[in-house]
């Protein structure tokens, strides 16, 4: 923040000091949490790439097949057979669970074309007086053959991921601080700090299909 507006701020300018501060961290969080979602997801997509190593190992899913996840790389776009042929893979002879601990996590373009197919399974009977207004469109795919569906936003255009949600780990490492710094000039300074991992075990447990937008 500038030394001028925290100057005339003090002397009775609006806004005050404080909303000053808040309003630039409240900037920046949302900066540093989507550099954060971006690292995160970024790690997550590596976990269950089976072109790619494992872990800060290195680990080779030839050599270690059991770190290997179900791919479907096919430029088809999804259907609802692609994903009872790919759930049906991920979990073949697996000690898995069940189907129900399973979420889809799609990129948006890719839930567009699941969205019409996976209503059309549903009647939906509406009751109410004549006249009365409806929305349009589809309701919201809450979960499909009992496993859940997710859209976050940021995903790479034609990913899907099939992932039992126990596997996918979030955790905080370092908390999240906020502490001012000298900035060696005419202003105020903070710096926001905080350390946050997201991985997945068990990769051979997952899936991951691309090019289904």
């Amino acid at each position: 923040m500038h030394g001028i507006d925290i100057n005339r701020a003090k002397h009775g300018g609006s806004p005050s000091v404080s909303d000053l501060i808040r309003d630039a961290i409240a900037m920046e969080m949302a900066e540093l949490w989507a550099s954060i979602y971006d690292a995160v997801y970024t790690q997550i997509k590596a976990d269950i790439d089976d072109s790619s190593t494992y872990s800060d190992a290195a680990l080779n899913r030839t050599t270690y097949p059991t770190l290997a996840s179900q791919e479907n790389s096919t430029d088809t776009q999804v259907t609802l057979a692609i994903m009872r042929t790919h759930s049906n893979a991920v979990r073949l002879n697996k000690l898995c669970g069940p189907k129900s601990g399973y979420t889809w996590v799609m990129q948006e373009n890719c839930y567009e074309a699941f969205e019409p197919a996976a209503a059309a399974l549903h009647v939906w009977n509406i009751n109410g007086k004549a006249n009365n207004s409806v929305d349009a469109g589809y309701q919201e795919i809450g979960t499909f053959e009992g496993q859940g569906v997710a859209t976050p936003q940021g995903m790479t255009v034609g990913d899907i991921f099939y992932t039992r949600r126990q596997d996918v780990k979030i955790h905080t490492h370092y908390p999240l601080t906020i502490r001012q710094v000298a900035s060696g000039r005419n202003s105020a300074k903070f710096v926001i700090e905080t350390g946050i991992n997201g991985y997945v075990i068990n990769p051979g447990f997952q899936g991951k299909m691309t090019s289904k937008d």
